[in-house]
């Protein structure tokens, strides 16, 4: 057989083959290696903060002394969430990032979404009066300044209306569990009290507006508020696992508790789950505020841009108030956020969203916090460290 001379063309082809497989292994490698760091950095981190807000979740239901919590943080550089403690001690379920929670006042913002779409459409203005909406309510004209009101009046807390949530309200709900109290009865115990002030002379926070509020969306769309709320802001916004109240039989749902004089526990979550009104009817998960928060102040998926920077508004004379036409104000750490807190014995919630850093931060315990602190500075520095 004859030999190849080393130097023969042959023989340089293949060793440029070889030079050049060797070359491509050395690309290959130097790619798989740019495309796994960055990805290891990002599991690394999404680690670190999923473990930081257990932490800190962990510590929270420590000190304030509360049976559970579901805390969410998420942006654009990631999202966890976070659960911790017991969902329902008579069954021994843990609570899980995906409980079901009552959030009381939290709840407002889909009534506030709602009446604002309203307005949006020409339906109802908001420097309106309301009592030509509202006068078929049976003895609604026993309701102080019910005459003088507008709906920027009630979505800003200046109306004057005393309170239905009084302790005869709440006494007769505890005596009938199962009762669930429409916007008309609620109505019936402000009737006959006293005005806190006249209209638009002070900020005084009164559920009352608000359930007058999912009443006129009711008059005004002749539907349901369930009904209203599901096609205006659940459907919209991608919220499947919200209702309006709660069934006590649905799976995953977070009992609401509060201690007794003997320290024991008592289930008092007939005072959410029975809610149908404006002022707090919402029965959700972390994920599905979430959804509405990003959908409201961030995608521009529920209120046109005029009815946004409305609600984003602080009324005159409300700047220590921290409220808006229908949302939470507040300055945190790293600027302003928008939002609303809720409670009720047996639940608390905290929903905001922080547009410097485009991040939406949800949390919510079945219990009454003792230790109190800032949950939302707490999540957003463990999401930052």
């Amino acid at each position: 057989m004859k030999r190849l001379h080393p130097a023969s063309p042959r023989n340089a082809g293949a060793k440029r083959l070889e030079r050049g497989s060797r070359a491509n292994r050395i690309h290959v490698k130097c790619w798989i290696h740019a495309f796994l760091a960055p990805l290891f950095i990002i599991l690394t981190l999404t680690q670190a903060r999923a473990e930081s807000l257990q932490r800190t979740i962990d510590r929270i239901i420590r000190d304030d002394k509360v049976p559970g919590a579901v805390l969410l943080v998420s942006g654009p550089s990631g999202r966890q969430v976070v659960a911790a403690g017991i969902a329902n001690k008579a069954t021994g379920e843990a609570m899980r990032p995906d409980s079901r929670f009552y959030i009381a006042s939290s709840g407002k913002l889909v009534t506030t979404v709602t009446i604002l779409q309203m307005v949006g459409e020409g339906r109802v203005g908001i420097n309106d009066r309301i009592f030509d909406t509202v006068k078929s309510i049976p003895g609604i004209t026993r309701l102080a300044n019910i005459t003088q009101v507008t709906l920027a009046q009630l979505l800003t807390h200046r109306s004057g209306l005393p309170d239905y949530y009084t302790d005869r309200f709440t006494s007769l709900a505890d005596q009938h569990r199962d009762k669930l109290f429409t916007a008309d009865e609620s109505l019936a115990f402000a009737y006959d009290a006293d005005a806190e002030n006249e209209p638009g002379a002070a900020y005084n926070y009164s559920n009352t507006n608000f359930v007058l509020l999912g009443r006129i969306a009711e008059i005004l769309g002749r539907s349901s508020y369930a009904e209203l709320t599901r096609q205006r802001v659940f459907v919209p916004a991608g919220m499947g696992s919200t209702t309006i109240g709660a069934n006590k039989t649905t799976p995953h749902l977070a009992h609401g508790y509060v201690k007794d004089d003997d320290g024991k526990l008592q289930d008092v979550s007939f005072n959410g789950w029975n809610a149908i009104t404006g002022d707090g009817a919402i029965v959700t998960t972390a994920a599905d505020y979430e959804s509405l928060l990003f959908a409201l102040f961030r995608d521009g998926k529920l209120l046109p841009p005029n009815e946004l920077e409305l609600a984003q508004s602080v009324a005159r004379g409300n700047g220590d108030a921290g409220y808006g036409h229908g949302i939470e104000i507040s300055d945190g750490h790293w600027g302003v956020m928008y939002g609303h807190s809720g409670y009720i014995p047996g639940f608390t919630a905290e929903v905001w969203y922080i547009p410097s850093l485009k991040l939406a931060v949800v949390f919510f315990c079945n219990g009454d916090r003792a230790g109190g602190g800032d949950v939302v500075e707490q999540a957003v520095t463990a999401w930052l460290r």
